[in-house]
């Protein structure tokens, strides 16, 4: 018996027998006037001509991969509208991004309008729902084989554009109606799960800002508890920073640093300097996220290493940028090289490492603040030395640190749970949206 049995070629390789081919422009609704149009042209809708209040309309950064994002709200005003209304889009029509990234994403336009318009680098798209999930098309649109073709028939070098006309020409899947909407419904719940988690992500990064605040100005008492200035004044003393707790110290970072490290970087004309294991950090090795340094995206030779300003950094070592990014930070978890945008700062034996971390992301605007360049900003190291922070001794800088480590471990557990479901989504739909798993045998 033939493995492909129940199967047929088509343009986008085996489907099921019972499934179709069609260009996306064929899904638009027949029976609705520009049920699948894009913007006006710029002319004939200006930024100038932008209100408060009105009819919203759509914009690039609305348009999410597979969601919608609220954050940029803009209008223009109903008489604009009465001029504009070929482009109008309604809750449930499929809103289409023309430019990366990336390229043909698609999302539902929500409900919280009654009504909308795209502008020029938008598409609306109403779908004939006789025939169509709006659920299977969006996942549809915004799956690989979908956007492969989008971007193979997009123009332009630095951002892909692509054109309705072009848009209207790329293949879709079509499984039979019911089979669509079982579909959906599977990867409506992933993404369900994913919209809840990404939120619980949110709420304890929050969590942890206010706890980083707190923490660093009030601090703990000798039972763990948040000292609190309006019903314990007595806990607290008046300093250049204001009010901190009275075993508190101000301090300058030249203060707690034993001594500061720079680097370099060895020639990039010599591939043997570029061929070793030793582990070579940049800024591009930092995130705003990161706390631990465990590895590098590039690596040296022991040569490439004596024979430039760079130098081995011992583990459990506090790392700063100092150009670019700065003000990043992250502790190093083994002995790690590092390049010239970059110092290590090696402590004093009354800091508590991970306190230091937690402490200088807190004044990180202050880092910035004293940052000089127009372009490309970067801080001198006698200027980094000099800012100023509140110190608690050694023990409450670890509890400090405890506290703030547990709730990032919270977050760190819910993010490989968010990784996991998105994983989990591609297989889904690997699977589903190709036919190579049929809903009805699951």
């Amino acid at each position: 018996m033939s493995k492909n049995m129940g199967f047929k070629d088509s343009p986008l390789g085996l489907i099921p027998d019972d499934w179709d081919i069609v260009n996306l422009g064929d899904v638009a609704s027949s029976s609705i006037s520009n049920s699948f149009v894009d913007g006006p042209f710029g002319s004939n809708l200006k930024t100038s001509e932008y209100t408060e209040k009105g009819v919203r309309i759509i914009q690039l950064q609305n348009i999410g991969d597979g969601y919608w994002n609220d954050d940029n709200k803009k209008y223009i005003s109903t008489t604009k509208f009465e001029q504009l209304k070929r482009h109008v889009a309604y809750p449930n029509d499929i809103a289409i991004a023309k430019m990366a990234e990336p390229l043909a994403r698609a999302c539902l336009i929500p409900d919280i309008d009654d009504k909308y318009v795209v502008v020029a680098d938008c598409i609306k798209l109403t779908p004939n729902l006789d025939e169509y999930n709006l659920n299977y098309l969006v996942n549809t649109i915004n799956y690989s084989y979908f956007r492969q073709q989008a971007e193979k028939k997009g123009t332009g070098t630095t951002r892909l554009r692509i054109n309705l006309s072009v848009l209207k020409t790329i293949l879709v899947i079509k499984p039979p109606r019911k089979e669509q909407e079982k579909i959906a419904e599977i990867l409506d719940k992933v993404d369900s799960a994913i919209a809840l988690t990404e939120a619980l992500i949110k709420k304890l990064k929050q969590i942890k800002a206010g706890l980083l605040q707190d923490l660093l100005t009030r601090g703990l008492d000798d039972n763990g508890e948040l000292r609190n200035p309006d019903t314990h004044p007595e806990q607290f003393k008046d300093s250049p920073l204001g009010k901190i707790p009275i075993s508190w110290e101000v301090v300058t970072i030249e203060n707690i640093i034993h001594k500061v490290v720079g680097g370099g970087t060895p020639s990039r004309f010599i591939n043997s300097y570029w061929d070793g294991n030793i582990p070579w950090a940049s800024v591009k090795d930092f995130t705003d996220d990161k706390k631990f340094l465990e590895d590098t995206e590039e690596h040296i030779s022991s040569d490439g290493l004596f024979k430039s300003t760079s130098n081995l950094i011992e583990s459990n070592t506090l790392i700063i940028c100092t150009r670019m990014a700065v003000g990043r930070v992250a502790i190093t978890t083994k002995s790690i090289a590092i390049n010239q945008d970059l110092k290590a700062l090696y402590l004093q034996s009354n800091i508590h490492v991970t306190f230091l971390f937690y402490a200088l992301k807190f004044i990180r605007y202050k880092i910035e603040s004293v940052s000089i360049g127009s372009t490309v900003k970067g801080i001198n190291v006698e200027h980094l030395l000099k800012i100023y922070m509140n110190l608690p001794p050694l023990n409450e800088q670890e509890k400090i640190a405890k506290i703030l480590d547990t709730q990032e471990k919270a977050i760190e557990k819910e993010e490989q749970y968010l990784k996991k479901l998105k994983q989990k989504k591609q297989g889904l739909m690997q699977d589903l949206l190709t036919g190579k798993v049929r809903v009805n045998h699951l």
